[in-house]
């Protein structure tokens, strides 16, 4: 089964064989033209999710089979909480209910950090923030002399004492959310599944999964 995950940013796609044998056969950044060069020479169905608006018509157009909210809910019956929730927060969450807990955060650290809270295998709800590059981003167009390298944001990982300026911004950073993490996790007694293309900042703190969307995927259709 072939998978592929559109997003703002990157393009991912995975061979799913089952649930423990999943490979990333590539992932490219977000542009069609790099995306038509890849698919091209793959004939099998491909099944595709995607959260950039401007592949809609590139999904149509190229015949790869769409999931969307309303497919993923009649495979699963497994419902968003509102109109307009992210598919990929949808299968997320399907995912970690099914494979660690029925009460559940599933935050999915990419572009943008997503934290859903799932309880007795229900999205009750969620929120979203900015993703580490954006959060680094910002601070530095409003304040221009607290520019940051990205590697500062990889050290912060370590949460120790900052000793100059930039590696307090990256501290700051970490620890705002790291703290928020836990705070929800206190506050909603259930526990913590990461995923996502910066899922490894917070690795060896709780539980790295990347391939939820594809395993989520895969349990859909294979129910």
């Amino acid at each position: 089964m072939k998978i592929l995950d559109i997003g703002n940013t990157r393009i991912k796609c995975y061979e799913v064989k089952s649930i423990d044998s999943i490979d990333v056969i590539f992932d490219i950044s977000a542009k069609r033209q790099t995306l038509e060069c890849y698919i091209g020479k793959y004939k099998e169905e491909i099944y595709a999710i995607s959260t950039n608006k401007e592949f809609e018509d590139f999904i149509i157009i190229n015949k790869l089979r769409k999931i969307d909210t309303s497919l993923f809910e009649k495979l699963t019956d497994f419902k968003s909480p509102y109109e307009g929730y992210g598919i990929d927060r949808l299968i997320n969450s399907y995912a970690a209910s099914k494979l660690y807990s029925s009460n559940v955060l599933v935050v999915s650290m990419g572009s943008a950090i997503t934290y859903d809270i799932v309880k007795n295998s229900k999205i009750e709800y969620g929120y979203i923030t900015p993703g580490l590059i954006q959060r680094k981003e910002c601070l530095s167009i409003s304040v221009p002399h607290l520019q940051m390298p990205t590697n500062e944001l990889e050290k912060a990982r370590n949460f120790k004492k900052p000793l100059n300026t930039q590696e307090a911004i990256a501290y700051g950073i970490a620890k705002e959310l790291l703290s928020t993490i836990n705070t929800i996790k206190s506050e909603e007694n259930v526990e913590v599944v990461i995923t996502g293309g910066d899922a490894n900042f917070f690795e060896d703190i709780f539980t790295i999964d990347k391939f939820l969307t594809p395993k989520g995927i895969f349990l859909a259709f294979k129910k």
